[in-house]
């Protein structure tokens, strides 16, 4: 055999070597167990729907049923990965993320003291025995004194709490939050609070 057929030989064995652990290395792979499909989560169809109403349909103010654990917000998640498909589609996602930030620490904090967990701490204050008292006027328009139970803020220093700040937003129920009555603080007087306190 000439020098020439010696190194053909070689280098055909060589090639037969690589070919041989390319098909092993094929073998191996299918010999694996497939990864399960990703299960679809219900926020990835979400992002996929079309919302069942338009955001200008919605309500700024939650409804009764929207504060119970009873029904779903229609949430899409924030787009970060792609471009939206129009300043529709914008504005839907982020006006229903922006009004469910706002709506989820009432749910949390209504629910918990129906079930009877305590609300002190979190982003819900509770005040019992509130009672509607006399309308006044007030600069915005027609506003009502409101009174309630004292009994667990005597050590509250109402000059620098944010407590019922001009603004809060009150939900008064009677009925255990199967209805509510919504209203914001619109005066704040300091000195009857502290005269109860």
């Amino acid at each position: 055999m000439s020098l020439q057929e010696t190194y053909l030989l070689e280098e055909i064995e060589g090639n037969l070597q690589e070919l041989q652990a390319c098909f092993d290395k094929f073998e191996a792979e299918k010999q694996k167990p497939k990864p399960k499909p990703l299960r679809r989560t219900r926020q990835m169809m979400d992002a996929e729907r079309d919302p069942p109403e338009p955001f200008t349909d919605l309500s700024l103010v939650p409804l009764a049923d929207e504060l119970s654990f009873e029904i779903k917000p229609f949430l899409r998640p924030n787009i970060t990965h792609k471009r939206y498909d129009d300043w529709a589609h914008y504005t839907d996602i982020q006006f229903r993320l922006l009004r469910e930030d706002f709506v989820r620490p009432l749910r949390i904090g209504i629910d918990d003291h129906l079930v009877g967990k305590s609300t002190s701490g979190g982003d819900v204050r509770l005040y019992t025995g509130v009672r509607i008292l006399q309308p006044v006027s007030l600069n915005s328009g027609l506003g009502f004194d409101i009174s309630f139970s004292c009994q667990f803020f005597r050590k509250l220093n109402w000059n620098y709490t944010k407590r019922l700040i001009n603004g809060s937003l009150l939900c008064l129920s009677a009925d255990k939050f199967k209805t509510i009555a919504f209203a914001t603080v619109a005066a704040r007087k300091v000195e009857l609070l502290q005269k109860v306190s």
